[in-house]
């Protein structure tokens, strides 16, 4: 069911997390500004609620706005492109609420994904751009084009500087990209029965195989054989459960809305001005160097991306959790490109308003 949008303040401005269905909060009269952040975590991780204080307070405090981080609809409850859809109709209310020229969007990794594909949906509707879209550490182009086989060299330059692996077989990123593409889920109603079957199962083959390996009858009398069984015997159910939930994909990886850094110049065209943050110790780095150029063909004015030197993905959130709140370049000892790259959002935001209210007069 929908919920309010919960505003929490913050030094006489605010920051909270939202849901699509939820009122907008009102913005100080002082500062009518907006930043929506749409969170990363490969379209199926983390939520709006573990970004206020990695990044969401930090922007507060730089830029005075109002952020709002709203929560989207995950697989395998919502599949693409349910998400981006609903980020687009928040896009939508909030530009018509408080004015294209005092809404900022950004995003990290995957909330770039859905960040542009909002926005790009927004004005196929006859909505004005938001003043300025920044994207930290973009997951553009999730085809399998751009993987260890494809052409970014990054995806094995970069694997001993980044904590995400390249897209092999046993990487969980293609799980991702297979869950956010894939059909709707399957109805739920037979999943409790199905459930029990194989927890059941699962039991009499562990005490099965104990005791044909010398145990007792009861599986809980242990020993280590009997919990090599036991993982063995789980980890096979658990392999034929998801092969049996299995569901097929709808769209391909190659739509402008999924890999919008292999949209045409059409599909690019009328987004706002762009800030890139990028670490340069990225697996994705080289794909999210084609994303600039893409939008750079397509006539988006592109600022020069901040470039983190050997930093790891969606580096600046970071910043606040080592170097604490409020910190500027000059204070980090040494300077640290996690916190300059915080203040770069600053400057490009900041600057970004002011570009519009100069162009409204």
């Amino acid at each position: 069911p929908p919920v309010s949008c919960e505003v929490r303040p913050l030094c006489e401005v605010c920051c909270g997390c939202c849901s699509p269905e939820g009122p907008l909060p009102p913005l100080p009269a002082d500062n009518p500004r907006l930043i929506l952040f749409f969170h990363g975590g490969a379209f199926m991780l983390t939520n709006a609620e573990t970004y206020p204080m990695t990044i969401g307070y930090e922007l507060v405090r730089r830029t005075g706005a109002t952020v709002l981080l709203p929560n989207y609809s995950r697989p395998p409850q919502a599949t693409f492109p349910a998400p981006v859809v609903a980020m687009s109709t928040l896009l939508r209310k909030a530009i018509k609420h408080y004015g294209a020229g005092n809404v900022a969007v950004a995003g990290d990794s995957a909330g770039c994904n859905i960040a542009l594909g909002a926005i790009r949906l927004a004005l196929a509707e006859g909505c004005p751009a938001p003043c300025c879209q920044l994207l930290i550490s973009p997951w553009s182009d999730l085809s399998a084009a751009a993987g260890p086989r494809g052409e970014d060299e990054s995806m094995w330059r970069n694997i001993g500087s980044d904590y995400l692996s390249p897209f092999g077989e046993t990487d969980l990123v293609p799980f991702f990209v297979r869950e956010y593409l894939a059909a709707p889920p399957k109805p739920l109603d037979a999943t409790p029965k199905a459930a029990a079957r194989a927890v059941f199962r699962v039991r009499a083959d562990v005490e099965g195989l104990h005791r044909a390996a010398g145990g007792g009858g009861d599986v809980e009398g242990g020993g280590a054989l009997s919990d090599e069984v036991r993982r063995r015997a789980v980890a096979d159910e658990v392999a034929a459960a998801l092969e049996r939930w299995n569901r097929p994909r709808l769209v391909s990886d190659l739509d402008p809305l999924v890999s919008p850094c292999r949209a045409g110049k059409e599909h690019l065209a009328g987004l706002p001005r762009t800030m890139l943050i990028l670490g340069g110790g990225e697996v994705l780095y080289d794909q999210q160097r084609r994303l600039e150029a893409a939008l750079r063909g397509a006539g988006v004015a592109v600022e020069p991306p901040f470039v983190g030197e050997g930093m790891p993905h969606v580096f600046p959130l970071f910043a606040t959790a080592a170097w604490g709140p409020g910190l500027h370049t000059g204070d980090a000892s040494p300077p640290h490109p996690a916190v300059e790259s915080v203040e770069v959002m600053e400057r490009f935001l900041l600057s970004s308003w002011q570009r519009a209210r100069l162009a409204a007069r």
